[in-house]
C-alpha cells in the first residue's frame, strides 16, 4: 500500500468521523489543514429555547377579554372569554363564522366580544395570539380593504370604553382557542357564564387561575 493510499483512507475516515459528529471543532482544536475536509456539519443549527408563558389577570374594575379566530378550509369559528382580577369567567362566547381568513375570523371574535362589554364595565384589556390583529388596534391601522368594515367598528367600539391591549403566545391563550374550535362546530352563537361554561373550558380557566405554566419553543 502506497503512503498516497494511506492518505486518502486516513483522510476519508475522518471526514466520515466530522460528518458522524465524531469530530468537532473541539476536537480538532490545534490541528491545521481543515481546508481539505467538509465541516459544513459544524454550523451551528439554531437551538429552540423555552419561554414559560402563564396568563395574568387584570387589576381590579378591569375585565380582561382574551379572543381568537380560527379559520380552515373545514370552516372558521370565533371564541372569547371575559375575567375578572380573580380570574373568574364572566362571560364567555363562542360562535361559527363566515371568513376569508385567519385574520378576518380574529377581527370577528374581537367584534363579538366588544360587543358583549355593554353593562359589565368601562376597562377592558384585549388579549390575543394574533400580532397583526393587537397591531392595528394599537397602531390605529385600517388593514386590508375587504376588512375595514370590522376595523372601524371595533375602533367605534373601543371609543365607548378605556383599553389596553396585549399579544401572547398561542399556549397562553388556550381557553379562548377552545371556545373558538367549539364555535367552527356550532351553528349561532352560544354565550355562557362561569355555571354553564363548557367543562374543558372550566378546565383551561382553573389551570391559568392556578398560575399553571404554559411552555413556548422558540427559536434562538
Amino acid at each position: 500500500m502506497t503512503a498516497e493510499n494511506v492518505f486518502q483512507r486516513t483522510k476519508t475516515y475522518l471526514q466520515n468521523m466530522i460528518k458522524a459528529g465524531k469530530l468537532g471543532r473541539k476536537e480538532w482544536e490545534g490541528c491545521s489543514n481543515l481546508e481539505n475536509f467538509d465541516t459544513t456539519t459544524w454550523i451551528e443549527r439554531p437551538r429552540k429555547l423555552i419561554k414559560t408563558v402563564r396568563w395574568i389577570p387584570p387589576d381590579t374594575g378591569w375585565l380582561k377579554l382574551n379572543i381568537k379566530g380560527v379559520w380552515n378550509r373545514s370552516g372558521a369559528g370565533a371564541g372569547g372569554i371575559f375575567r375578572d382580577a380573580s380570574s373568574n369567567i364572566v362571560r364567555g362566547f363562542f360562535q361559527k363564522v363566515t371568513a376569508a381568513s385567519a385574520l378576518d375570523a380574529e377581527l370577528q371574535a374581537l367584534s363579538l366580544g366588544l360587543e358583549m362589554v355593554a353593562g359589565r364595565g368601562r376597562k377592558v384589556w384585549v388579549e390575543s395570539d394574533s400580532k397583526e390583529v393587537i397591531s392595528l388596534i394599537q397602531l390605529n391601522k385600517h388593514g386590508p380593504a375587504h376588512l375595514r368594515h370590522q376595523t372601524t367598528f371595533i375602533r367605534n367600539k373601543l371609543k365607548e370604553v378605556v383599553a389596553k391591549y396585549s399579544h401572547c403566545y398561542n399556549v397562553g391563550n388556550k381557553a379562548a382557542e377552545y371556545a373558538a374550535k367549539l364555535g367552527s362546530l356550532e351553528n349561532g352563537q352560544r354565550e355562557f357564564d362561569r355555571d354553564i361554561a363548557p367543562a374543558m373550558i372550566k378546565a383551561l380557566v382553573r389551570m391559568d387561575q392556578l398560575n399553571m405554566p404554559n411552555f413556548q419553543f422558540l427559536r434562538h
